[in-house]
């Protein structure tokens, strides 16, 4: 009986030491929705083809960022990056478990997708590659506001 109850207790440790809060509250795929106008078009994620317009796909978490590609013949390809933020509610927790912080940015677990993507195609050939465009706006963004009051 005491030898079952130091398994139990050892098991549940092992369990708490080892993770960090996101690591065991999220799976390390995050649902996403995929959406194209028109519909149809491949989506493409870091190079592999995962299925066409409208569908709903399993990201993985990790590796972080994602570049994802939208092509229907007759469109402009899309390009940009699926932005992985670095904290979600999960993770917060590691403010009670330090070193699980460090087993969840390892994981990738951490961090969650925006949950729905929409592309409107242009048509046309060529890739329409917004990587650049999303880091500038995301470099704007973190600049502080000028005031030009007197």
């Amino acid at each position: 009986m005491v030898m079952r109850c130091l398994l139990a207790c050892g098991v549940v440790l092992a369990a708490l030491f080892s993770g960090g809060c996101a690591t065991i509250l999220n799976s390390d795929t995050q649902q996403v929705a995929f959406d194209s106008d028109p519909p149809g078009a491949t989506i493409k994620i870091d190079g592999a083809a995962y299925g066409k317009t409208p569908s709903t796909i399993p990201v993985p978490r990790r590796g972080f960022d994602k570049t994802v590609e939208i092509s229907l013949d007759g469109y402009k390809t899309e390009v940009f990056t699926l932005k992985n933020n670095a904290i979600n509610g999960a993770t917060l927790l590691n403010v009670l478990w330090f070193p699980g912080a460090i087993v969840d940015g390892i994981s990738g677990r951490g961090g969650s997708y925006q949950n729905t993507v929409r592309v409107v195609l242009e048509k046309g050939s060529g890739v329409q590659d917004r990587r650049a465009e999303q880091e500038n706006l995301e470099k704007k963004a973190a600049q502080p506001a000028s005031n030009t009051s007197p």
